[in-house]
């Protein structure tokens, strides 16, 4: 399976386009001044973000899936631009340069579904709080400020440096643990409990220092028999619930990686994989099998 798509005389140009239709909208009947005034702002909006998100920057568009064996298939997706037209922030927000995927290294073997990317989260509010700024609505504006303040307040922290702290990169890991097995919480039809594998889950987030691993410890109910832990090379807060399954809310942050898992343990496994301590997916046979030709 194979398309192309060249998309460069249906984008460039688009947001010149989009403010053409301007007046076609505002030819509408019975639209009174407050109308007109709104539908021009929102096509001042509309065009100004095609215009600095780089959409008109995409030149071509490209899938393609083979079978590279019965029952496995491998799609890629392809964005076109052409040297110098990535000016838009569609081509830093997720990503601005390439770089080995780490997240392959922090994978146990017992992932069964994972997802890393990179994704600029400073970038991202920096860009909504210019784009209202420039929206001429002055409530959208407030509406902002308002909501960056309340969250400082409520945080303790300026958002500001909060957002600045992050790496720009994030993933998840889900695991099944078949050496573990837990017990269904109801029985199946024949009254049998039925053994699944453990479940566990994992958010990762790319830090660039202890900004935001501070912020939530210092949030965590002081009341609560939180267990610590404080090593050289992994700062760790897990709260244990009386709970039939495994389920020991934990944040952990280990050299530049901010974590949210589900388990300490979870944590300590990625940790372990991480350091080469322990054998992870990418050590299987199955994934070797299923990852051929793919850069890592």
């Amino acid at each position: 399976f194979y398309v192309y798509v060249g998309t460069e005389q249906w984008l460039d140009g688009l947001s010149t386009s989009v403010s053409s239709w301007r007046q076609l909208f505002l030819m509408a009947p019975d639209l009174t001044v407050e109308d007109k005034t709104s539908l021009n702002l929102g096509f001042d909006v509309v065009t100004r973000l095609i215009r600095n998100s780089g959409v008109e920057e995409i030149s071509g568009i490209g899938i393609s899936g083979i079978a590279r064996e019965k029952g496995l298939f491998r799609t890629k997706l392809l964005l076109h631009h052409y040297p110098g037209k990535n000016t838009g922030f569609v081509w830093s927000m997720f990503g601005s340069k390439p770089h080995a995927l780490e997240g392959l290294n922090m994978l146990p073997a017992a992932t069964a579904l994972a997802n890393f990317n990179d994704f600029d989260l400073k970038q991202v509010w920096q860009i909504i709080e210019k784009e209202l700024a420039a929206s001429g609505v002055p409530k959208a504006k407030e509406a902002a400020d308002e909501f960056k303040a309340m969250t400082e307040q409520q945080l303790g922290v300026s958002l500001d440096k909060l957002l600045a702290s992050t790496g720009g990169e994030m993933g998840f890991i889900l695991t099944l643990d078949e050496t573990r097995k837990m017990p269904l919480p109801f029985p199946s039809e024949s009254g049998e409990t039925k053994m699944i594998a453990e479940p566990g889950f994992i958010l990762v987030l790319k830090v660039k220092d202890q900004t935001l691993f501070n912020l939530v410890d210092s949030k965590l109910p002081p009341d609560q028999k939180l267990v610590k832990v404080d090593e050289a090379d992994l700062k760790m807060r897990t709260m244990p619930l009386p709970l039939p399954f495994p389920l020991r809310p934990t944040i952990a942050q280990s050299g530049d990686y901010f974590f949210l898992s589900t388990t300490d343990q979870l944590v300590r496994d990625v940790m372990a994989v991480k350091k080469g301590q322990k054998p992870g997916l990418k050590s299987t046979s199955e994934f070797t099998r299923l990852a051929q030709d793919i850069p890592t």
